[in-house]
């Protein structure tokens, strides 16, 4: 055996080599591709379903937005609706007592009705909830206590 047969075999030896490393890295690529592919399909189907309850999410809050814009519009019509009135230059204070006195009952139907319809989408601390989350607290006063207490206030 010469040396152009030693090299003649060394380069057969490595072409085989060679070829054999060109399949198994092709062969390498196209597994690690399948598998990249399945996994990042996977990985898209998570992002869009979370992209779809973020939608929901967001559609959600637009709407409760919209009916909170709705209900303080209400609240600022209803506040001036409610304000007492200025009637004539010459009242004094037992008079304009007496006529808030007379209105709450007109107050309270208004104010329980604008609680039935935008209810639901005031908050806990503006509704009158307690910050547990619990029941609404409501505080009723009597009228006698009410007057009493107006008139230690007019007298002041």
């Amino acid at each position: 055996m010469g040396v152009a047969e030693v090299w003649e075999f060394v380069l057969k030896a490595l072409a085989v080599v060679g070829g054999i490393g060109v399949v198994a890295g092709a062969v390498s690529a196209f597994v690690a591709k399948f598998f990249a592919d399945r996994s990042i399909e996977r990985h898209k189907a998570e992002l869009a379903q979370e992209t779809e309850t973020h939608k929901l999410s967001l559609r959600k809050k637009e709407l409760l937005f919209g009916k909170q814009i709705d209900a303080a519009s209400e609240f600022i019509t209803l506040h001036q609706q409610l304000r007492p009135q200025y009637s004539h230059p010459d009242k004094d204070w037992d008079e304009a007592c007496s006529e808030v006195v007379d209105e709450f009952s007109k107050v309270e139907n208004k104010l329980n009705a604008y609680l039935a319809k935008y209810g639901a989408v005031l908050s806990a601390q503006r509704s009158g909830a307690t910050s547990s989350g619990a029941q609404r607290q409501r505080r009723y006063i009597s009228l006698p206590v009410l007057t009493r207490r107006m008139e230690t206030i007019g007298k002041r």
